[in-house]
């Protein structure tokens, strides 16, 4: 579990270095001060949140991030934390692409740890097609406003929405033990096919050193044109002189 935490706490931490947000200048919050609330998307404010968004570089961020929030507080009070930055973490249910003149960006249902449903607006969302629906997400986003909409069961509710870019997926539980044991097993697996090559390699070279070598000479031709003497010295005496020969 504290391995899980601190690939959070890192996953958090690159977040804020490598989408690191960039403060909203003067004409951009006077454009998020007009947003609607109760309203969907197309309105002034939500083009100044994307043109926002679309220049967050590497650069540390200059304003703090909220990394605990309410999204109900945002709902009932949404002028008190209009453009405020927050950490968000939960799990994507659902994506969906806008209409073409928003180029890049998708509408995402994020549900928080809490089971509080909550709208991000991803910019470059294409960029990140490989999170798939379940999966759990981190990413820093700036609060837009207070959207109601009709949900799958026909009930109007209340959403926190926001303005995002550079989401990552982050490991769940789950994920996160197998990847600690993917992390143990692989050197361990790997040590033992070492070995097992190696005692191959040894039984092999013990076989070569033990394995008898015979020597096969020819037999040594014998001159069968001149018969031996019937006298078995003679004929003894006989043979050494055609070997020295």
């Amino acid at each position: 579990m504290r391995a899980l935490q601190f690939i959070s706490i890192l996953a958090l931490t690159c977040g804020l270095l490598l989408g690191a947000p960039q403060p909203l200048t003067e004409q951009q919050q006077a454009r998020l001060d007009t947003a609607r609330d109760g309203h969907d998307h197309r309105d002034e404010a939500f083009m100044a949140l994307l043109e926002n968004v679309r220049t967050w570089t590497s650069a540390l961020a200059d304003e703090p991030v909220r990394l605990q929030f309410s999204p109900d507080a945002m709902i009932a009070e949404p002028d008190a934390f209009r453009g405020d930055l927050v950490a968000v973490e939960g799990r994507l249910e659902q994506r969906s692409h806008l209409q073409r003149v928003y180029e890049d960006v998708e509408e995402w249902f994020v549900r928080l740890d809490d089971q509080t449903p909550i709208i991000v607006f991803v910019v470059n969302a294409s960029d990140h097609a490989g999170i798939q629906h379940g999966r759990t997400v981190s990413l820093i986003a700036r609060f837009y406003k207070r959207i109601d909409a009709i949900d799958r069961m026909g009930i109007e509710r209340s959403y926190a929405a926001f303005v995002a870019a550079h989401p990552r997926e982050v490991l769940s539980h789950t994920q996160g033990t197998m990847l600690r044991l993917w992390v143990v097993a692989a050197p361990v697996a790997a040590l033992l096919v070492a070995f097992g090559l190696l005692m191959v390699f040894i039984r092999r070279n013990r076989r070569s050193m033990t394995k008898p070598h015979v020597s096969v000479y020819p037999d040594a031709e014998l001159d069968d044109s001149v018969d031996l003497p019937d006298d078995p010295a003679e004929a003894l005496a006989e043979l050494q002189r055609r070997a020295r020969m």
